[in-house]
């Protein structure tokens, strides 16, 4: 077996690129990067934009759980919705007219 056959069909584990882990260099193409934990090579995932947006989602609720898991670090940033009283009457601006009827 050849060092590209064996390679080929072997899963890559990278980690996410810290310089730029997402770019849309190409239009109409949204990628993911990556690189060996001994950045000896780089790894790209190409995704059209609904795949971009399907994986992006999935990302948010994995972390989401993953995050309630382990201590919840992501509340004080990402706080439940919705953040106003559900009782208050908003208008679309998003100002209340609580008190304010006649």
């Amino acid at each position: 077996m050849t060092a590209y056959d064996q390679l080929t069909r072997t899963t890559v584990r990278a980690v996410a690129d810290e310089r730029l882990p997402v770019c849309t260099w190409q239009k109409g193409v949204v990628e993911v990067r990556g690189v060996l934990p001994d950045a000896t090579r780089s790894v790209r995932v190409r995704y059209t934009p609904a795949q971009a947006i399907a994986a992006g989602a999935a990302l948010i609720a994995c972390a989401a759980l993953a995050d309630a898991n382990t201590g919840g670090t992501l509340t004080p940033i990402l706080p439940a919705f919705p953040t106003t009283d559900l009782g208050d009457d908003s208008t679309a601006a998003g100002a209340s007219t609580r008190g304010t009827e006649s």
